[in-house]
């Protein structure tokens, strides 16, 4: 007596198990691109304001200038904050990345992107 068996059905069960960890990959990649995107944004957007600033413009201007047009997004979305003393000026800037619905499910924290940068100007040599 022979048993029967067939192949037929085992490639969409293995494809059933694998393509929600696969999707999920895919997403996390996406996000992770997104992240790197914004850091790169939030960088060019703060060195443009330090230069600015450091050649007596208004800093803060040309960073929500900047920021408006790497991004298309406005001011109320990313904190800005350019401070002097003496000769030293730092610019600094961040913003909250929300996260995807889907990952809202798992309770992360949104991550934070920051970036800072100092410059030293006026420095006379005798």
């Amino acid at each position: 007596m022979y048993l029967y068996f067939s192949n037929e059905g085992q490639s969409l069960v293995e494809l059933a198990f694998l393509l929600p960890a696969f999707v999920i990959l895919l997403l996390a990649v996406f996000f992770i691109g997104q992240y790197f995107n914004m850091q790169l944004c939030l960088d060019m957007a703060v060195s443009a304001a330090l230069r600015a600033e450091s050649f007596g413009y208004n800093g803060k201007k040309v960073f929500y200038e900047e920021w408006k047009n790497l991004t298309g997004k406005d001011k109320n979305s990313v904190e800005f904050r350019i401070t002097r003393y003496a000769q030293v000026v730092t610019a600094y800037g961040s913003l909250e990345i929300e996260m995807p619905t889907v990952y809202q499910n798992f309770n992360l924290p949104n991550p934070k992107v920051e970036s800072k940068l100092t410059q030293i100007f006026g420095i006379v040599r005798l």
